[in-house]
């Protein structure tokens, strides 16, 4: 784990970044395989008196996924393990994955990577700044939150990491930084569509209307950097928000900042060293007829010290007709969505920011139900 500093450098226009590693017993849990639900992380209470009778805050679902596995094997299409993974996504929509099966190895050579980008200078990061013609990917400075830097890019893509390693180290053989940009891709699409398989499974709908959001579809994997926040306030480094794709998975560092919105309160995520942050998102919502929800999250700014997280997004190809499963549409539950493209939603979600999601401008017409 690292722990960052980044305080900026007066006239500088660069920030240093100080690593350490970390560690903590709350962060060395291991639990046994039979143990489906491991434990429960909450955020601390929030400026609660002494005696408060007020009930603590819900708590975040942490999912031993192996013991899911091993279930799974025993046969059965529908599993206790399954049942508990489709819970957390429906009650939740989020969850925090143990014996994930990303190698801790390769996590620690894309953290290397993020760092070695983050702490460039500003004038050789700009060389890998987002433009029109690049849309989503590259390199971004929102000044106006937190701040925030990050860097995204479809990491599937060889022939785009290549271009973006030789714009930010033209002086280096990229090949070290695009086959870690493999390996995270392998890694986390291969996490992502067991999780969708596990609940497709569980959910007893027909895989096939899901095969073509795993055929034709790809992962964007997206590196952020939350400066520490000199403010006396509470700084958002990213709005509230729904992630648009199918799920997001999330690795966080030591310092705390993901909240979660849970019958109406916001929920601070901890992080655990051992887990990975999995969030349903739109296109899930969507295919499940609302069956599973689309969680609205955001980004608080530590006082404390820097944080540093990556997110690996899944969603369909431009071309991809989305519309709900059959086995969720009936007189009983009408299509809450019309069907759509995922270019469609894409394009919608641009003009509609900050708001938090573009799911209502594609609800179904009354006349549709």
């Amino acid at each position: 784990m690292f722990s960052l500093s980044a305080p900026l450098l007066a006239g500088s226009g660069q920030f240093s970044l100080n690593c350490k590693d970390i560690s903590s017993s709350a962060c060395r849990s291991h639990l046994p395989n039979q143990s489906f639900v491991s434990q429960t992380v909450t955020s601390p209470p929030s400026e609660l008196s002494m005696g408060s009778l007020d009930p603590p805050p819900p708590a975040i679902p942490i999912i031993d996924l192996a013991a899911v596995r091993a279930a799974s094997l025993q046969g059965s299409s529908k599993t206790q393990g399954g049942a508990v993974l489709a819970t957390a996504c429906k009650e939740w929509g989020i969850f925090q994955a143990l014996n994930h099966g990303v190698p801790e190895e390769v996590i620690e050579r894309y953290r290397t990577q993020m760092l070695s980008i983050f702490s460039l200078p500003m004038e050789r990061k700009q060389e890998a700044e987002r433009s029109p013609m690049t849309g989503m990917r590259g390199y971004q400075m929102r000044e106006n939150s937190g701040p925030l830097e990050l860097f995204q890019v479809e990491a599937g893509n060889e022939g785009v990491v290549q271009d973006y390693a030789q714009k930010l180290f033209p002086d280096s053989s990229p090949a070290e930084f695009c086959a870690t940009f493999k390996e995270c891709n392998v890694a986390f699409w291969n996490l992502a569509m067991e999780i969708l398989d596990l609940l497709i499974a569980e959910l007893g709908v027909n895989p096939s209307h899901f095969d073509i959001f795993k055929t034709e579809a790809e992962g964007m994997l997206r590196a952020n950097f939350y400066h520490r926040s000199e403010s006396t306030e509470q700084v958002l480094g990213l709005d509230p928000h729904m992630d648009g794709g199918l799920l997001t998975i999330l690795l966080q560092d030591d310092v705390s900042g993901l909240e979660v919105v849970k019958d109406g309160q916001w929920v601070r995520v901890m992080p655990h060293k051992q887990a990975l942050c999995i969030n349903i998102a739109d296109m899930l919502q969507v295919l499940t007829n609302g069956h599973l929800k689309s969680i609205q999250h955001r980004a608080v700014v530590s006082k404390t010290g820097a944080r540093l997280t990556a997110a690996y997004f899944v969603f369909p190809k431009p071309s991809v007709v989305v519309t709900s499963a059959p086995e969720f549409v009936d007189a009983n539950n009408p299509p809450l969505y019309r069907p759509f493209t995922w270019r469609e939603f894409a394009e919608q979600q641009k003009r509609i920011k900050p708001n938090p999601t573009s799911l209502p401008y594609f609800k179904a017409a009354a006349e549709d139900n």
